[in-house]
């Protein structure tokens, strides 16, 4: 899975935009700093998914007479954005990309994000159950386990509180119909057309 792809094509999905917008949008979000979303990646992925037929690239003038690359997303483009999301959603590959799911999941439908929300909500809780024994462990000191090792066994399981009263608001506010047009099972229908 292309995280880089994902952040690209999930950005854009949000509305067309020339490289610089685009660029102030990954700086703002922190993107290279809690995703790991590097710009030199993101020009290169931006390229390869207009390659791909993914995003269309428009020359325009800019107001300074200069030409501007305008970048969008087109009905191939959130098709593929949507399978990234959902593999994001069920992959065992690591917290980042579990939350760049969560940020573009308005890719899919409301129904995948309730089930795959509720699912990460799932696995949130076996996690917690083994951080839980790992934590006894620690405090009985039965097993010798590095104190860099117990600290990050403590915090998962900390954290895991915090991040199951996240999952549970999202579900809620999508119980509840919230966000009604995001989805794409919402908007009008996306067919992607091969050329």
């Amino acid at each position: 899975m292309s995280k880089t792809h994902m952040v690209v094509l999930g950005v854009l999905n949000e509305r067309p935009m020339y490289t610089y917008e685009f660029k102030q949008i990954i700086e703002e979000r922190g993107y290279e700093h809690w995703a790991g979303i590097q710009m030199r990646s993101v020009y290169k992925a931006m390229e390869s998914l207009v390659g791909s037929g993914y995003l269309y690239s428009t020359r325009k003038i800019h107001p300074n007479t200069s030409f501007v690359n305008i970048y969008e997303v087109n009905d191939c483009g959130r098709e593929y954005l949507q399978k990234l999301v959902e593999k994001a959603f069920y992959s065992r590959v690591g917290q980042v990309d579990i939350w760049l799911a969560i940020a573009f999941m308005f890719a899919t439908t409301r129904e995948f994000a309730l089930t795959a929300l509720r699912k990460r909500r799932e696995l949130l809780l076996e996690e917690r159950v083994q951080d839980l024994y790992w934590k006894e462990q620690i405090e009985k000191e039965e097993t010798f386990i590095p104190s860099n090792y117990q600290g990050l066994i403590k915090m998962g399981y900390e954290v895991s509180f915090l991040l199951e009263k996240r999952l549970n608001e999202w579900i809620a506010n999508l119980e509840q119909g919230s966000d009604k047009g995001f989805f794409a099972d919402e908007r009008e229908g996306y067919i992607c057309k091969q050329n």
